[in-house]
């Protein structure tokens, strides 16, 4: 069930460095590069709470209508939209950043708007393929997407005025609304569920801003980082080289993570049906030992050198620095990888309220991280890098405790009573 949904994520995971590396060619293409992956960070805060819509598909079977969850999606993306253009907005928002980025920032995030309500679409709809086991149809639609999102960047780039920034934000955009056109008729086509009837019968009705709540925090989790490394970048050495370098290493590192995105939702499908399966966990340290793998090959040979300067097109001293600071982010892929299976194993059992307690850790690690490595002269990539595992590592181990505590205390008694239960 995974596999569809991990060939479709790891092809949209090119869909940013492709746009970036068409965009990055063009005359104003220098400035674009570091701006786009400031408006990027933004872009992915947005988008973060729309992403979770597809667990919450998952786990709101049954309780709620698929016309009630197509509803409230749609009005979570339309907020994530707003957010975009009220950040845009404010002049002030973009003084951090060296001022030669400033305008095309704007440019990109205005464009980039019409993205959330997208994605929010796309998740829903991936939910809904994801119950009724129909996910080889997600790889298809994300092809087609990405070579939406790179034909109207080379068109926009090639025949209109736009600037080259406003192009990296509209592109993914136009992207993902064919993507989710093509889930549509998808979706259109699966048969009535059991569990729509339940649905309409109002039966186990919960709080869906509640669930969607403590499901999106993981979502905002996984995209936070960017941003928060972004301004720690600001505030560190060496600001403008290390923000062009680190919209490429971010970008690489997606390539290796976002293939994870439905990790936890798939471990929770399997896992509530047989709690004893141990084909996840297999699953997720396979998953681990390849992209870490495959991140630690592009280190020690010039594969990584080879896509950040001639793939990404960052100039030599930026892509120098960055390179030189790239193994510390060998131990992320890994860590993600087994922070979604530990996901999954809490959504299955029934304790999502566990989610926001793990994330707490991660929280006050990346930001006081962030806060402190600037202070010691590091360059920001290296502050960025640093910070990014240490919060993973403290999220991972944080989830892990909690699970392992939830056990003992609905572990059985040797007399056959749970603990629990008193």
């Amino acid at each position: 069930m995974w596999a569809p949904t991990a060939v479709g994520s790891a092809v949209l995971a090119a869909e940013i460095p492709a746009a970036t590396a068409l965009v990055s060619r063009a005359p104003d293409g220098a400035d674009a590069l570091a701006a786009i992956g400031a408006a990027m960070s933004v872009l992915v805060i947005a988008n973060s709470v729309a992403l979770a819509m597809a667990p919450l598909v998952v786990t709101a079977e049954g309780t709620r209508t698929p016309r009630a969850l197509l509803r409230y999606s749609l009005l979570v993306g339309l907020c994530g939209g707003a957010l975009l253009v009220a950040v845009a907005a404010i002049p002030p928002l973009a003084a951090p950043l060296p001022p030669e980025f400033r305008d095309d920032f704007r440019y990109c995030l205005l464009a980039a708007a019409p993205a959330p309500p997208a994605v929010a679409l796309r998740r829903y709809l991936h939910g809904r393929l994801i119950l009724a086991g129909g996910t080889g149809r997600i790889a298809s639609a994300t092809f087609i997407r990405v070579g939406v999102t790179v034909l109207t960047a080379a068109a926009c780039l090639a025949l209109t005025p736009l600037p080259a920034a406003a192009v990296g934000g509209l592109s993914p955009a136009v992207g993902a609304f064919a993507e989710a056109g093509l889930l549509a008729l998808a979706v259109r086509r699966l048969p009535r569920s059991p569990g729509q009837e339940a649905a309409e019968g109002g039966r186990g009705r919960r709080s869906l801003p509640a669930e969607h709540a403590r499901l999106a925090a993981p979502f905002l989790v996984n995209m936070a980082p960017h941003l928060v490394t972004t301004i720690a970048i600001t505030a560190a050495p060496e600001p403008a080289a290390s923000l062009t370098v680190w919209t490429a290493l971010y970008g690489l590192l997606l390539l290796l993570t976002v293939p994870m995105l439905d990790l936890d939702s798939v471990t929770a499908a399997r896992l509530r049906k047989d709690p004893a399966d141990p084909g996840p966990l297999r699953l997720a340290w396979a998953v681990a030992s390849a992209a870490g793998g495959l991140l630690l090959l592009g280190t020690v040979t010039p594969l990584a050198g080879l896509y950040v300067t001639d793939v990404i097109a960052v100039p030599p001293g930026p892509a120098e620095l960055g390179l030189r600071w790239l193994p510390v982010l060998v131990a992320a892929p890994p860590l993600w990888a087994v922070r979604g299976y530990l996901r999954g194993r809490a959504m299955a059992a029934g304790r999502s309220d566990l989610l926001p307690q793990s994330v707490a850790a991660h929280v006050v690690v990346l930001a006081g991280a962030c806060a402190a490595l600037p202070a010691t002269g590091l360059p920001g990539v290296a502050c960025a890098s640093i910070a990014l595992v240490a919060a993973l590592a403290a999220e991972t181990a944080a989830l892990l405790a909690r699970l392992r505590a939830a056990a003992r205390v609905a572990a059985p008694e040797p007399g056959g009573s749970r603990t629990g239960a008193r």
